[in-house]
């Protein structure tokens, strides 16, 4: 029941992230690629095949002069004047999106210690629809493969965006784990062995292996597979979008936190193996593990001035704690020593590892 449970709430959580939800509308994370036209010098068809090639680099200085406003009321603005304000103005917003970018995910692996930014392409579109249940389920806008990026801004003077490989190898280029996972559970059929380009000399086989495996579990037409170099086109808005499976010619840069595929494939390994199961693992797959709801915490104490609530009797030196560790942590690790099951959560920088760390 824990285990089927916990499998139901990873899939939930694929569906509701963005490597399943990939629109960039009115996102602070993402920004469809071909926005890069603003900024009036390299095609956006270029980028890909520059990333993925030799160069493995590529620099968009940012070509439009900017823009001085005249003293005179706008309506007296000739045609090319209102032409360069409107593009002005886009490339200042296109570089404002890509520097948030640049900071969101240099925060990201900050905080979590590995890197979330990639291009994202092509685009999978599939419409919602309605489970056993009769509910609707959410739409699916999903790249089918990753590129991990390493994007520098510029503002001020020579203003534009440089964009390089930020993988090399077999992570230059890598599928959509959870598009796979996703594809696993709505088919049933265990992900087979795709092409790994080792050297990171032939990325464009290795996406075309992983591109025909998902058209082929889509039951999509796999001569309609694209390229890099393809022509890349804006992702519709969500009511634009077709009512049928589709392959876009789009791209999208931005944050894609990875999901774990180690985590679910140990989920249904354990789901498939639980009568035999043995270790600390099955305390926490026991019955009792579901009885403590959030309702049943008892309510706290009244503050009170005096210290009878310490344990005179306890003997810190036995603690045995290696890694620091707060009053909080400290009362999880000690009653971790008597739980049957135990679950520690709690939002980046909290000190999980280094009370697990004390736990163990």
């Amino acid at each position: 029941m824990i285990l089927e449970a916990m499998l139901q709430r990873l899939y939930s959580s694929l569906q509701k992230g963005p490597s399943l939800n990939a629109r960039p509308h009115n996102s602070r994370q993402r920004v469809d690629l071909v926005r890069f036209a603003d900024f009036q010098n390299v095609s956006q068809d270029a980028i890909l095949p520059c990333i993925l090639g030799t160069a493995k680099k590529l620099t968009l200085p940012a070509s439009v002069a900017p823009f001085r406003k005249p003293e005179y009321p706008e309506e007296e603005w000739s045609d090319e004047q209102e032409k360069h304000a409107r593009e002005w103005e886009r490339q200042v917003k296109l570089l404002k999106k890509l520097q948030d970018i640049a900071i969101d995910a240099q925060d990201y692996y900050n905080d979590h210690g590995e890197d979330a930014l990639f291009i994202g392409f092509p685009i999978i579109s599939l419409p919602p629809v309605a489970n056993d249940e009769g509910f609707s389920k959410s739409r699916v806008l999903a790249p089918a493969a990753f590129i991990p990026i390493k994007l520098s801004v510029q503002k001020k003077t020579r203003a534009g965006a440089t964009l390089s490989a930020g993988g090399d190898g077999s992570d230059l280029l890598i599928p959509n784990p959870a598009l796979l996972a996703w594809l696993e559970q709505q088919t049933g059929e265990e992900l087979p062995e795709l092409f790994e380009d080792d050297t990171g000399e032939d990325p464009e086989r290795e996406y075309h292996d992983i591109l025909d495996f998902i058209l082929k579990s889509l039951d999509l037409n796999e001569e309609k597979r694209l390229d890099f170099a393809c022509r890349l086109k804006a992702i519709p808005r969500a009511e634009d979008l077709p009512d049928q499976p589709t392959l876009l010619p789009s791209a999208v840069l931005g944050l894609f936190p990875m999901t774990n595929p180690g985590l679910l494939r140990d989920t249904k390994w354990m789901m498939e193996h639980e009568d035999s199961l043995k270790g600390p693992v099955r305390s926490y797959l026991h019955k009792a593990a579901l009885e403590y709801h959030e309702g049943d915490v008892p309510e706290a104490e009244e503050e009170t001035d005096d210290h009878s609530f310490v344990d005179t009797d306890r003997l810190f030196e036995e603690d045995n704690f290696i890694a620091p560790i707060d009053p909080c942590q400290t009362n999880t690790a000690i009653t971790a020593r008597s739980s049957d099951a135990l679950v520690i959560h709690g939002p980046p920088g909290t000190g999980k590892s280094q009370t697990i760390t004390n736990i163990i």
